[in-house]
């Protein structure tokens, strides 16, 4: 019975893009039983909200790899997946994305230096 959307490396079963477990049959990335969007092939879980890789299952925005916290996919600087401000990926406190003012301000490092340790 094969439906040509891929199989379930553990179970061995075909898997769908409706289903979201596994893989989708035409990029080869993990996809959600939702949205379709990312998951871990291990875990099942969107990638995001664990491991910070990838995008958050729920919003489908950036998120980082360290805290989890949102992260410009474009710029790679950090954003609150809520209000789309920018937050420090080291301190998850707010920070202005003009200005790069706030989070890790107040311990004297430059914002560039901050984003990109990462």
């Amino acid at each position: 019975m094969r439906t040509g959307r891929g199989v379930d490396h553990r179970t061995g079963r075909g898997v769908g893009h409706r289903t979201g477990r596994g893989v989708d049959h035409r990029t080869g990335r993990g996809v959600g039983h939702r949205t379709g969007r990312g998951v871990d092939h291990r875990t099942g879980r969107g990638v995001g909200h664990r491991t910070g890789r990838g995008v958050d299952h729920r919003t489908g925005r950036g998120v980082g790899h360290r805290t989890g916290r949102g992260v410009d996919h474009r710029t790679g600087r950090g954003v609150d997946h809520r209000t789309g401000r920018g937050v420090d990926h080291w301190t998850g406190r707010g920070v202005d994305h003009r200005t790069g003012r706030g989070g890790l301000g107040a311990w004297g490092i430059g914002k560039r230096e901050a984003d990109g340790s990462s």
